[in-house]
């Protein structure tokens, strides 16, 4: 029957007395519908393993002596039924009917009264800890009757009770999520004194594991007592009250992230990418309304219990689908840090709104060419046409006047090249070169060249999409940089609010508000000129900017893999902040 939910594992001693207890614990499973399996460890006194009368579903054993009581058992023995039912849970035992089956005891002999899992092989960790999951409604609705006090049918095993995340999402929000599973005994040791236990659960990523002081809640101490088997006869007194865990309010709009996903999906799909991010922000006060990467996973495989295979298949996929690529994967911005390029140049006035500058097909440094990606040029023009349409050469001349160290400052003004310090672990930097950076690295300054890729978005630099949206947000807003944000509150069991964030500002940018009003203007050309094509057809007014940052090696037809982007924003009026 595949809807078996629940394995008795028995351990049979050697006495005869205790194989006595083995086969009344056998006959109990068998009424109840439990699926048996045998550890025949040893002789069992001799007593041959009556495998039909006692309803044995399967037995193994490392014991060729007690085999051998048992005509006809091999080491590893399955009945058919067993058979089937496991292979019907292939999730839960499906390796150990084709590999060998690990040697597994459940000690129902503990004289603490706990059923204890010793295993020598990891093949079969999964099954051990589905097998152990075990909700009281699940186990209800297997048997016929309400389940009798453990402790009086099954003297030295008893029931206990783990809370367990179910995600009602999924991989929609997997990623800003996380996920919770086994305390690692280098976590243990950790959280020393902290009230841990070996056998606990804990965060592992996402706001699982940056809220996990709050989530937790704290254990209650009671004070019982015992009989000579290790029963509990009654509960004296409580010592502590179990005090609950905490939860959060989050700044995700669920709607906007079902849309977000599907409108990334939908895109990734039309043109064949294996990759991609979608975020939304309020630039008002740094909350993130929707986070989506994608590929993503569904985080309930580890909140129940990931098995081996499948944990290898999410490392082992070459796109990484357990990265949450809006905040851990740095690559080069492209167009798009053309926006810190002619803040640069406004700001340290080597340019002004109305300089013209003569842009060509390339503009060489010795036999070097360094290329427009319009093979024609643009002729004279101002940075709000060549923002517009994108000039390279434009912003390869801006960024020659401003230099390296210049070009890196404005970059870190707007946040680039250091963490946004959004509430996820995970996030990284990012990469601003500088003259000091390259000497480090490289035992030299940076090129005349390099400076030029640089002032494009491409050779060094890196940043992560966070980091372009949080930059691209202080534009909108008139030059508020603000720490990106996941959670509005926290809240305790009643619903009260016991921390509520507030926007948290990292600074005010050092840029005047004519050279934002400038940018600002000059991202609405972006649309107005087509160069993002049908944008400006929406029925909103959309300012922003594109980016194409190429890397990699080119291909048969000299065509180099890319990174697209496209950071915008609807403003109420042109140019002005919002």
């Amino acid at each position: 029957n595949p809807k078996t939910k629940a394995i008795a594992f028995v351990h049979a001693e050697t006495s005869t007395g205790a194989c006595s207890d083995a086969q009344a614990i056998c006959k109990f499973a068998q009424e109840k519908g439990l699926l048996t399996i045998v550890d025949a460890v040893t002789s069992l006194g001799g007593v041959p393993l009556e495998v039909d009368a006692w309803g044995i579903d399967a037995i193994y054993s490392g014991s060729q002596k007690c085999l051998s009581c048992t005509p006809g058992l091999s080491p590893v023995s399955f009945s058919a039924r067993a058979e089937q039912v496991i292979k019907g849970r292939n999730h839960v035992l499906e390796e150990a009917i084709t590999g060998d089956l690990a040697l597994v005891r459940a000690d129902i002999s503990d004289r603490y009264g706990n059923l204890r899992f010793r295993h020598a092989q990891a093949n079969f960790g999964p099954a051990m800890a589905t097998a152990a999951r075990l909700t009281i409604a699940e186990v209800r609705a297997m048997v016929d009757e309400p389940i009798p006090q453990p402790d009086i049918m099954l003297p030295g095993v008893y029931v206990d009770l783990e809370a367990r995340r179910n995600y009602l999402f999924g991989p929609l929000v997997s990623h800003v999520l996380g996920w919770t599973g086994r305390i690692s005994a280098t976590e243990l040791g950790r959280r020393s004194g902290e009230g841990y236990l070996s056998d606990d659960i804990i965060g592992k990523a996402g706001l699982e594991l940056t809220f996990e002081d709050e989530l937790r809640g704290r254990y209650g101490l009671q004070q019982v007592q015992r009989d000579p088997t290790g029963r509990v006869v009654r509960t004296l007194r409580t010592l502590e009250e179990p005090i609950p865990g905490h939860s959060l309010e989050l700044t995700i709009d669920l709607t906007i992230q079902k849309e977000a996903e599907r409108a990334l999906r939908w895109a990734m799909n039309l043109i064949g990418l294996r990759r991609g991010v979608f975020i939304v922000q309020n630039p008002q006060t740094g909350e993130i309304l929707a986070m989506v990467s994608l590929p993503a996973y569904d985080n309930n495989e580890f909140s129940q219990g990931i098995s081996t295979g499948d944990f290898r298949r999410l490392v082992n996929d070459p796109d990484r689908p357990l990265v949450n690529l809006a905040i851990s994967e740095q690559i080069p911005p492209g167009s798009t840090y053309k926006l810190i390029t002619g803040t640069g140049g406004l700001e340290d006035r080597r340019i002004t709104p109305s300089t013209r500058l003569m842009t060509k097909a390339f503009i060489t440094i010795g036999r070097w060419k360094y290329w427009d990606w319009n093979k024609e040029g643009w002729g004279p023009i101002t940075i709000y046409d060549a923002f517009a349409h994108s000039s390279d050469t434009f912003f390869y001349q801006v960024a020659g006047r401003l230099g390296i160290d210049r070009l890196a400052f404005w970059g870190h003004e707007y946040g680039f090249g250091r963490r946004t310090g959004i509430d996820l672990p995970g996030e990284v930097p990012g990469i601003i070169p500088t003259n000091q950076w390259a000497r480090r690295l490289f035992g030299r300054g940076i090129y005349s060249g390099e400076t030029y890729q640089a002032g494009i978005g491409q050779g060094y630099n890196a940043v992560t999409p966070l980091q372009l949206i949080n930059a691209y947000s202080a534009l909108a807003n008139g030059g508020t940089l603000y720490r990106p944000q996941l959670v509005r509150r926290i809240l305790d069991p009643d619903g009260k609010v016991v921390q509520d964030f507030q926007p948290d500002v990292i600074r005010q940018l050092d840029v005047s508000a004519e050279t934002l009003r400038v940018m600002r203007v000059a991202a609405r050309n972006v649309l107005v000129v087509r160069h993002t094509y049908n944008l400006v057809d929406l029925p909103i007014v959309v300012a922003g900017k594109s980016g194409t940052a190429e890397f990699g090696l080119r291909d048969k037809q000299g065509r180099l893999p890319f990174h697209s982007w496209f950071a915008g924003w609807t403003p109420r009026k042109i140019g002005r902040a919002h």
